[in-house]
């Protein structure tokens, strides 16, 4: 059972915070993902065994809860595992721990597999399936990831995708989505704020040569984002961020 849970470790450096030397929230999210592919590869589903299915995994849904920011010189570990399936989404968990061995983030996020050729969701093999579901009763978050529901509104920022921005999979890789919802806001507020809680929905992918109409709108300390693909006119992926 213990081979199911992954843990790495990681120093932070100038590389990973910000101005105010506290921990990106798109560099947390990178290192989530990154233990998420660690995980993958140690139980025999990663990027190269999936390949061989004609399949790669996508992130679908994340939701972050964060008790306090995360600094300079911190040695973090980032425990990850597979949950559960539900339907065709793949459910896993995250804690990251502070020196001090105590819980500072809290995530869960689903999961699809998509075969390669034509972008379509599928199923891995029952035999993966019923290793994934070994710790169904593990949780970091016990909600299932957060659904976000479309907004109106909200003055917009165009955001045209360059080339650090794609992954291995040609599309827009997943931290670059949190940076994008971080940019919108004022140096001021980002000065003074840091976020506690975090959700993103990969709704469609995001390829070379597309723009994204990323619109915003606020309900006290709660943010929702919209970002619209300019060229289908429909939403590519939605955020919910609260201060």
């Amino acid at each position: 059972m213990n081979r199911l849970i992954f843990r790495t470790s990681r120093h932070l450096s100038t590389a990973d915070v910000d101005m105010e030397a506290r921990l990106r929230p798109g560099a947390l999210v990178e290192m989530m993902i990154q233990a998420a592919v660690g995980s993958a590869d140690s139980l025999g589903m990663g990027y190269e065994d999936l390949k061989k299915q004609n399949l790669f995994w996508v992130l679908h849904r994340l939701t972050i809860e964060i008790d306090r920011p995360l600094k300079l010189d911190e040695t973090i570990e980032v425990e990850t595992w597979p949950k559960d399936v539900d339907g065709l989404n793949y459910l896993r968990d995250f804690l990251v721990r502070d020196e001090a061995g105590r819980i500072v983030v809290r995530a869960t996020s689903g999961w699809l597999a998509v075969t390669r050729e034509k972008k379509r969701l599928a199923a891995i093999s029952q035999a993966q399936t019923d290793i994934l579901t070994s710790l169904k009763n593990k949780h970091a978050i016990p909600e299932m990831p957060e659904k976000l529901k479309v907004i109106t509104g909200g003055d917009p920022a165009f955001i045209r995708p360059v080339w650090y921005d794609f992954d291995i999979n040609r599309h827009v890789t997943s931290h670059r989505y949190i940076d994008w919802m971080i940019d919108s806001f004022p140096l001021d507020h980002l000065v003074k704020n840091y976020p506690g809680y975090l959700s993103v929905n990969y709704i469609k992918e995001i390829i070379p040569g597309e723009t994204i109409k990323l619109q915003r709108v606020q309900k006290g300390p709660d943010f929702q984002f919209d970002g619209i693909n300019e060229t289908t006119g429909n939403s590519a992926f939605r955020g919910h961020m609260v201060f």
